[in-house]
């Protein structure tokens, strides 16, 4: 009896202490009108975002959203808007959380999942601490609405960023990014031989190179290959047109170039192209439905490289760093990705990101680039593009968030991510903020909405 007694005792101290920070679940019709508004919202958004020439006119959906439910909305600084909910009884004394979403044109669909998952939560939230949601807008990447925000706006206790990512994730630090820009001006020479072959690959899913969920095939890494084993196999051959890639931060897509050889050697370099065709299919077909890797005859080019360009271009692709690099601690891996090769005319510019959370490790890997850029006779330039985020385990904001996510079943735990987001900027102006970034997407949408009103429940005043 007594062992019984202890039993209950412990389980009804446990609950106690849960109770400090939980609190109960939605109810079946909580849920239903979450899940309503969230799609309701995203196919709102989806569409008029998609349609939006200019930022006033995704700004003017969430004016008039918030207009139709009675919430306030005022503009701030730099193509910014602003949210704000006042807290509810019994809550008067909670601490004040701002929610975060990026607005462009470039990532409509992603930026309205984003806005949906909030928009939804505060509209059904009835018990809550003050609630501000702020939409900053940015241009392919330059979160410009977020750096000109004054520091005077980031007045909530804690402060909640939602990111799209394709899985869903808890974010609590970044690393910081630099970009490394290699270039040679490139002397032509008439072309020699009668035979010549564009060589490309295309049909590549791309993406954010700071997505690391899955393998990724580097086109551009693929064709340097293609030249050094071409050199290797001594075949006489000439280059030019090589290109490939949009930025150096993203996934390319495709690179092409063109071989000339001899009439002679023509057929040597189809079958040494095609057994390369072979392998890189082999490896990256399954994952990478859409990819083309094609050796296309086509006319001769009146130029190509020197040949001590073409030495020195082989050179560069063979000692470059692309991809992982290892340290001594493995939770602190950084990453380098080589996204972009143009040739102009008279220059082959070719431009590589790095992404790490310490300067030892920028050290190290800008020490390896100017080897490389010395060896192969290229100029180096590198500058910061991207602040880091130092990375926290623990603070109240993550457990009280962690519960809340357990309730609907998606059990996140923090990580830090490759990724730029705008929560390096808003710690630069304000270090002391609690703060999180949720990696969101419409697969779990409806819970993510759920989490935050369950988030939002936590704070009532008698537990502050």
């Amino acid at each position: 009896m007594k062992k019984i007694l202890s039993i209950i005792l412990i389980m009804v101290m446990c609950l106690a202490a849960v109770s400090t920070t939980a609190c109960s679940p939605l109810d079946s019709e909580e849920e239903a009108d979450i899940k309503s508004d969230v799609y309701g919202i995203y196919d709102q958004f989806r569409t008029a975002w998609k349609d939006a020439g200019e930022i006033s006119d995704i700004q003017e959906t969430i004016r008039d959203w918030a207009r139709e439910n009675e919430i306030a909305c005022q503009d701030i600084d730099t193509d910014s808007l602003m949210l704000s909910l006042d807290a509810t009884d019994d809550y008067t004394h909670a601490k004040g959380t701002m929610i975060s979403c990026d607005i462009s044109l470039d990532q409509p669909k992603e930026n309205s999942q984003c806005a949906a998952i909030a928009l939804a939560a505060i509209k059904n939230s009835d018990e809550h601490g003050p609630i501000r949601v702020l939409f900053t807008a940015s241009k392919k990447g330059d979160y410009y609405g977020a750096g000109s925000i004054s520091k005077k706006y980031l007045t909530m206790d804690n402060f909640i960023s939602m990111d799209y990512w394709p899985k869903v994730k808890m974010f609590t630090g970044s690393t910081s990014s630099m970009e490394y820009t290699f270039s040679r001006n490139i002397k032509r020479v008439s072309t020699e031989g009668k035979a010549a072959y564009r060589i490309r690959i295309s049909g590549l899913k791309g993406g954010d190179s700071a997505d690391r969920s899955e393998k990724h095939p580097n086109p551009i890494m693929t064709l340097g290959e293609l030249l050094n084993s071409l050199n290797q196999s001594h075949l006489i051959f000439q280059a030019t047109g090589l290109k490939g890639g949009e930025a150096s931060g993203e996934y390319a897509k495709d690179a092409e170039m063109i071989v000339i050889v001899s009439d002679d050697d023509a057929q040597k370099l189809e079958d040494r192209v095609s057994s390369k065709i072979d392998d890189f299919e082999e490896a990256y077909l399954d994952d990478e439905s859409d990819l083309k890797y094609t050796c296309t005859p086509c006319k001769v080019p009146k130029t190509a490289y020197s040949d001590k360009d073409l030495t020195n271009i082989i050179s560069l692709f063979y000692t470059i760093v692309d991809g992982k690099i290892k340290s001594d601690d493995e939770d602190q891996t950084a990453i380098t990705n080589v996204g972009y090769v143009r040739d102009d005319g008279k220059a082959l510019v070719v431009k590589a990101k790095a992404r790490a959370m310490s300067k030892d490790q920028f050290s190290g890997i800008t020490t390896s680039y100017q080897s490389t850029s010395k060896l192969s006779e290229f100029d180096l330039k590198y500058e910061e593009t991207y602040p880091a985020w130092p990375y926290i385990e623990n603070s109240d904001l993550i457990e009280r968030y962690s519960l809340a996510t357990k309730q609907v079943d998606l059990d996140l735990k923090p990580e830090w991510t490759y990724h730029e987001n705008e929560c390096a900027i808003f710690y630069e102006k304000k270090p002391a903020l609690d703060m999180i970034c949720i990696g969101a997407n419409m697969d779990s949408a409806q819970e993510l909405a759920q989490s935050l009103v369950l988030y939002f429940r936590s704070f009532a005043d008698h537990d502050n």
